[in-house]
């Protein structure tokens, strides 16, 4: 059977006028602790209790003892204490003790010998993760990456081939003639090489000999601006991945990659074409599904008009305000008056030469035919294709059937 020991015991009143033997221990259970006796002094000594509750606080302070939550003392004094961020700390002392603040701002900045116990990875090791031991940061991880991407060109992600988005051109600037802005842009170069990234719009100028940056000239040196002629505006990039633009005639850069040193990498993002006052056409301009662009023209062209129209059977070619060199999808509106009932029919040079006959059957297929009866005043818009800024114009037959205008409306370049 166990054996139970109770002490002597009373409550801290009691132990006041009460001396015990020498080397007694007796409870005192109003502090609910022991109270030591050596037999000569009344109260005895009492033992602290583990959390100190029964510690006065002048005794703690006085002892130099801290609380847990510090609340015993002055904050003013604490300036030479280490927060628990570490965040009052001098980076040098972390290097000179070799510690390591939390978020590792001393490691990154101490050399090897002095990290501490935190071991930076280096930007392979990073990159590749071989290390599982060794830390890295957030904002260093992304230095890191960037770092790796743009001196290994092979692993780094690159868009589609023959992507295009953005680069839409306007003029609506103080030069409305002969002035285009350029808006922000990605795409692939014409070479599906390397990625060109336009992150600021830029402005180039047409009747002013290329040179770098934005608001100055665009125009290949060789060349010189003319009336009714097209020229193709090209984003520019350099191996670092700088990006510029400018205007040439010829599709591949030619002439304004002899300018812009430095420059090796294009690509074709619009095209336009000037008027009989070497002017820019006043247009319109916007993307479309796929990255290209459709143009409309503020001011409808009126490229033919004929008020005695009276071509033979064999087909005419006539030029239109359309940009050469690329396929464009062209938009016009025809208008005959005075007809004497002949078929019309609206051709690109790319397309068969077809007999026509007035619309009847099978004729109804040609794209841009029209008919006009006699004394009639007909109007219809069509598109074609066309890449050489002309149009075929057949009539059925060889005589006069009045006045034909055709009207060229803008449009829509795929940019591939």
């Amino acid at each position: 059977m166990s054996k139970t020991l109770q002490l002597r015991r009373g409550t801290t009143t009691e132990h006041l006028t009460f001396t015990g033997s020498e080397g007694e221990v007796t409870i005192d259970t109003t502090k609910q602790t022991a109270i030591v006796h050596n037999g000569t002094n009344a109260g005895g000594k009492a033992l602290a209790r583990e959390d100190l509750s029964n510690v006065s606080q002048e005794t703690i302070s006085n002892k130099g003892i801290a609380k847990s939550d510090l609340s015993n003392l002055d904050m003013d004094n604490l300036e030479n204490i280490a927060k628990v961020d570490l965040s009052n700390v001098e980076p040098g002392a972390f290097i000179q003790f070799e510690l390591a603040k939390n978020d590792l701002i001393s490691a990154q900045s101490a050399t090897e010998e002095k990290q501490g116990a935190i071991s930076l990875a280096s930007k392979e090791e990073t990159i590749k993760g071989q290390d599982i031991n060794k830390a890295i940061t957030p904002k260093t991880l992304k230095e890191y990456i960037n770092s790796f991407f743009s001196i290994n060109s092979e692993f780094k992600p690159s868009l589609p081939p023959k992507y295009i988005e953005g680069f839409i051109a306007s003029n609506f600037n103080e030069d409305t003639g002969h002035d285009i802005t350029i808006s922000v842009g990605s795409c692939r170069d014409a070479n599906n090489s390397i990625d060109i990234l336009l992150t600021t719009p830029i402005t180039k100028k047409l009747d002013t000999s290329w040179n770098e940056g934005s608001e100055v000239g665009g125009l290949a040196s060789a060349l010189s601006i003319s009336s009714e002629t097209t020229y193709h505006l090209f984003i520019i990039s350099k191996e670092s991945g700088e990006v510029d633009a400018g205007f040439d005639t010829s599709l591949t850069a030619e002439n304004l990659l002899s300018d812009a040193e430095g420059y090796t990498y294009y690509r074709r993002v619009y095209s336009i074409i000037t008027d009989s006052n070497a002017n820019i056409i006043p247009f319109n301009a916007y993307e479309i599904c796929g990255g290209g662009v459709k143009t409309e023209y503020m001011s409808k062209v009126m490229d033919i008009s004929s008020a005695a129209f009276n071509y033979s059977l064999a087909r005419f070619l006539s030029k239109v305000s359309i940009p050469e060199g690329a396929n464009m999808l062209s938009d016009f509106r025809s208008r005959v008056m005075d007809g004497s009932g002949d078929a019309i029919l609206f051709t690109s040079s790319s397309q068969p030469d077809f007999s026509v006959d007035k619309i009847s059957g099978d004729n109804n297929e040609f794209i841009g035919q029209i008919y006009s009866t006699n004394n009639s005043d007909f109007i219809t818009d069509f598109s074609l294709k066309i890449s050489d800024s002309k149009i075929g114009i057949r009539n059925s037959e060889n005589n006069n059937i009045g006045s034909l205008y055709v009207q060229t409306l803008g449009y829509t370049d795929i940019r591939r």
